[in-house]
């Protein structure tokens, strides 16, 4: 089978413009994912009310080596991962095990970029008008220990307040507490999901941000103007072409009306002057016979006077 290389490149060429674009419509969404946070410390790129993080430690993987079970949604570090910016319904519908985005505090005093943290929600207090969130990491649960949940009696009393105040001295390797309270108002995204690895990526683009958005869209858009001037030039050249060929057409059209007004102008020249040589030997004639017949006409009025 004989294979059209026209066509051939023409596929390629449209492939590769649909994967450019494809590639600078991410570019741009990425930026003004970027450009849509109000503080880059506790807010996170967000577009449409979807955003996503870089997971920075280990505090909600899973180690089975520690006898940890793996969950779904366990993430590591250098992943990326996926939330939602929360309206009321959703903090709502917030239960134990899901898995939230809140700012914390020791992240802040450690002097992190970002204060932002992301833990599964272990316990959950109740009261009249609103919730709080006692969140924890898998990794750190299993390493120093599950929060310890309190038991309340019928008149709402702590019945395990010795080992329920066991959390207030449990704490990780960086000294701060194992578990984190948040209220409602401190829940800044909802956990949906993830992307093993990537997170190393976005790292790399976030710390590169001129050479990896900044300049391929500036690129992008000098490329379009290129393209459309180059497309507008060539757009008049082919008007300018069109219109030439028009006119040499039309003068080629006068010169032939031209000419066959002087060809028919020699043709009845040419017929006057045949004519005209025609018509001469008759006169000619004509006349050459006068003399005859008066000469005869003289000669017989001789003849008669004769007589």
């Amino acid at each position: 089978m004989k294979v059209n290389k026209k066509k051939v490149i023409k596929g390629c060429k449209i492939g590769g413009s649909v994967i450019f674009y494809a590639i600078i419509v991410v570019l741009l969404l990425f930026s003004i994912a970027n450009i849509n946070r109000d503080n880059k410390n506790n807010d996170y790129p967000k577009l449409f009310g979807r955003g996503f993080l870089i997971v920075v430690s280990d505090s909600m993987s899973c180690n089975e080596s520690i006898g940890m079970t793996e969950q779904k949604d366990n993430f590591n570090k250098g992943d990326m991962i996926l939330v939602k910016k929360p309206n009321q319904k959703a903090i709502d519908n917030l239960k134990v095990g899901d898995i939230i985005t809140f700012e914390d505090a020791n992240l802040k005093a450690q002097g992190y970029d970002s204060w932002l943290n992301t833990h599964r929600i272990v316990y959950i207090y109740e009261s009249s008008d609103s919730r709080v969130f006692i969140t924890q990491g898998d990794y750190n649960a299993a390493v120093y220990g599950d929060y310890i949940k309190p038991i309340f009696d019928s008149n709402g009393t702590i019945t395990n307040q010795s080992e329920f105040m066991q959390n207030e001295h449990i704490k990780n390797s960086a000294g701060a507490y194992n578990f984190e309270t948040k209220t409602e108002e401190e829940v800044l995204g909802i956990y949906t999901g993830k992307v093993s690895g990537f997170g190393n990526t976005l790292q790399v683009v976030n710390n590169n941000f001129f050479w990896f958005i900044v300049m391929p869209v500036l690129i992008f858009f000098l490329v379009e103007v290129f393209l459309v001037i180059r497309n507008f030039v060539g757009l008049s050249n082919e008007k300018n072409k069109i219109a030439l060929d028009t006119q040499k057409d039309q003068m080629k059209a006068d010169l032939e009306a031209q000419k066959e007004a002087i060809r028919l102008e020699i043709m009845a020249q040419l017929q006057k002057e045949t004519e005209a040589q025609t018509a001469t030997p008759v006169n000619d004639k004509i006349n050459e016979e006068e003399p005859t017949e008066v000469l005869e006409t003289t000669v017989e009025e001789k003849e008669e006077n004769i007589e």
